[in-house]
């Protein structure tokens, strides 16, 4: 795979990181961790608050190195420096 440095994917979950019965999709996981070895930045924008996402995906902390886009609330959460911004 190619530096993916200049790359930034976000990903809804329902239908789309997880399969039709919102279950995590192996291929899916294993394709983000790919990316992000070289270089990506995955993110997540979702609907639902931190509190659920961390119920239904608790593995998320694990994968995400960029930002959640809570769409409900209008908060994103840096990952990185562990920061809620408005």
């Amino acid at each position: 795979m190619k530096n993916m440095n200049q790359y930034l994917i976000a990903s809804d979950l329902d239908g789309t990181f997880f399969g039709s019965n919102s279950v995590l999709v192996p291929r899916n996981l294993e394709a983000i961790q790919r990316f992000r070895e070289n270089g990506g930045i995955f993110c997540l924008s979702t609907g639902r608050d931190r509190a659920v996402l961390e119920g239904v995906f608790p593995e998320a902390e694990k994968i995400v190195n960029g930002y959640y886009d809570y769409l409900t609330t209008r908060k994103v959460y840096e990952m990185t420096t562990q920061m809620v911004q408005q």
